[in-house]
């Protein structure tokens, strides 16, 4: 609708803005291909294969993110998950990290008895 109120004129000018804002988001996304593609190949084959398999954990992380964000667990599935950890298993620091951390706020009598085992007051 708005773009008919444009003169001819007007109209020609956002094309061509436009075109080139585009051409110049090309070149730059092209520039940093190069430029990774470059740092790539200077790598030896271990260090390929590490940057091949850090881009695909940066995939799969970004890909399960959208994933959880879709995703909502109830309070009860959520519990049952937080069950299935062995607090026992984990340093006290680890420990201590979760104590304050707000997804485990469900968790916090596991992470309790899991600070009593690693202070030899509960087995």
């Amino acid at each position: 609708m708005l773009w008919e109120l444009l003169t001819d004129s007007e109209k020609l000018a956002r094309t061509e803005l436009f075109t080139e804002e585009n051409a110049k988001v090309q070149e730059s996304i092209t520039e940093a291909l190069a430029k990774d593609a470059e740092a790539y190949f200077a790598k030896d084959v271990t260090d390929r294969l590490q940057h091949v398999l850090n881009l695909k954990q940066k995939a799969n992380n970004d890909a399960l993110k959208l994933a959880s964000d879709k995703i909502k667990l109830t309070d009860e599935e959520k519990l049952e998950i937080l069950k299935c950890i062995r607090y026992s298993f984990l340093t006290q620091e680890e420990l201590l990290k979760l104590s304050t951390d707000a997804g485990f706020t469900q968790a916090k009598e596991f992470i309790m008895q899991g600070l009593a085992v690693k202070l030899g007051g509960a087995h």
